[in-house]
């Protein structure tokens, strides 16, 4: 569990700062139009989702020494601690067009090595274990660790990163640790899990007709289109968040806090989740973590109210956060047991094990949904008046409130939709385990 979750630290450090904070360091450190870096940052995100479909069917098809997924690990640890690089120390003196390239390729480049990491890794809990508990609980131990490095990144990161006199300098210091922390903690993944290797050759042929099998599975359509309706909004919430501290709430120093007052209940909410999964169905418990997603924004909405008005307190202030902590711990844990579920199903009907392919087109799904948020927050706070220099004409309050708690608010509602009438449950999942069993002792007989 800790061998397999251990990548998690670096890579969501990485992930949460640059989607948090990069929009905002970018602005104001690096001179940077919004608009245009929201859109190179949107676009860069919509090319990881769609180059992890392909990442995914060539991780199922591998045959290599360290097995199907480690291998691409391995290799892709070194190119992504260079893009790292790149993207958060840029050379001094770039024109800003020249800037703006370097940035561009630093961003793509980071977005064609991340998934080549994480979607072998994501495709291992399927393999190391077939029981239920086991893989909810190899999620929950990654989103442990996600949580731990979300935190960190939202709280040290950008609290290094917004106080150094330097922005600049403290950011190449902080890359320099990411770099070697990443290439330690894949290292250490990829020499201690073992694959199992009767799943060696065992994946789909064509990687159209891979896909396609995924897509037209009705259970996974319906965990797709909750996924993304529910991701839609965190890129937008991701990059408006200091935003937001400083124009419409105008208190900077709270910005930490935040993330603390977010990070903290859902570090703690997930081995609670874990633990509603033997006495609850799984669906329910997501559908629940919806609701309670729900509420948190509508106290948002009031809180923002509050807060351009200038009578809104801390405590206030930190509650919103608390609720949506609470409620997005399930999402770190459940939808990934339920979609790991979902792949045995697939085994069943197709006789091919496409953990790759499936997790691949999750992330597809995924980025493509933040890619948008982020490119249209981008987008908007330009036509908010957010300047190169930070300086803002006023309409940033109206447009931090719609895209914070009114839109997100609407798309949790929606994304719970798909998941009242989904059909598979435990005992489901039981009957294709049985199943399965039987064929593969029937294979070994013959």
């Amino acid at each position: 569990m800790a061998a397999w979750a251990a990548p998690a630290l670096p890579l969501t450090f990485v992930l949460s700062l640059l989607g948090t904070y990069y929009l905002k360091f970018g602005t104001e450190a690096l001179l940077l139009a919004p608009g245009a870096l929201g859109i190179v940052f949107g676009l860069s995100r919509a090319w990881e989702g769609v180059a992890s479909p392909l990442i995914g069917f060539l991780s199922d098809r591998t045959r290599a020494r360290f097995g199907r997924r480690r291998s691409w690990m391995l290799a892709a640890s070194l190119p992504l601690a260079c893009a790292l690089w790149i993207v958060w120390a840029p050379p001094a003196g770039l024109a800003p067009r020249a800037l703006l390239a370097w940035v561009t390729f630093g961003l793509f480049a980071l977005a064609t090595a991340m998934p080549c990491i994480e979607v072998p890794r994501l495709s291992l809990p399927a393999e190391l274990s077939k029981r239920s508990i086991d893989r909810t609980r190899l999620f929950a131990a990654n989103g442990i660790a996600s949580a731990v490095s979300g935190l960190l990144a939202l709280t040290l990161g950008i609290g290094i990163l917004r106080t150094a006199h330097d922005p600049r300098g403290a950011a190449r210091w902080l890359a320099f640790a990411l770099v070697l922390f990443t290439l330690l903690c894949v290292a250490w993944s990829v020499a201690s899990l073992r694959e199992p290797p009767e799943n060696l050759g065992r994946g789909a042929r064509s990687p159209f007709r891979a896909w396609g099998q995924v897509l037209r599975n009705t259970h996974q359509q319906r965990i797709l289109l909750a996924r993304f309706l529910g991701e839609l909004p965190m890129g937008a919430i991701s990059v408006l968040a200091p935003f937001a501290f400083q124009y419409t709430i105008r208190r900077p120093e709270l910005t930490e806090a935040y993330m603390l007052a977010f990070f903290a209940p859902h570090l703690i909410s997930v081995p609670v989740w874990v633990r509603f999964t033997r006495r609850f169905r799984k669906v329910d418990l997501w559908i629940a973590s919806r609701a309670i997603t729900a509420v948190s924004y509508a106290l948002l909405y009031a809180v923002l109210g509050r807060a351009i008005a200038g009578s809104a307190s801390t405590a206030e202030l930190l509650t919103p956060p608390v609720l949506l902590g609470i409620g997005m711990g399930c999402e770190m844990v459940v939808p990934n047991a339920i979609g790991a579920e979902v792949i045995d199903q697939d085994e069943l009907a197709s006789g091919e094990r496409k953990e790759g392919v499936y997790t691949a087109v999750v992330v597809l799904v995924t980025k493509l949904a933040s890619a948008l948020g982020i490119a249209l927050s981008g987008v908007a706070l330009q036509w908010a008046g957010i300047a190169g220099g930070g300086a803002s004409d006023g309409r940033v309050d109206g447009v931090i409130v719609l895209a914070m708690s009114v839109v997100p608010g609407l798309c949790v509602v929606a994304a719970a939709l798909p998941l009242w009438r989904f059909g598979f449950t435990e005992s489901d999942h039981s009957r294709v385990l049985d199943e399965l069993a039987r064929r593969r002792l029937a294979e070994r007989d013959r």
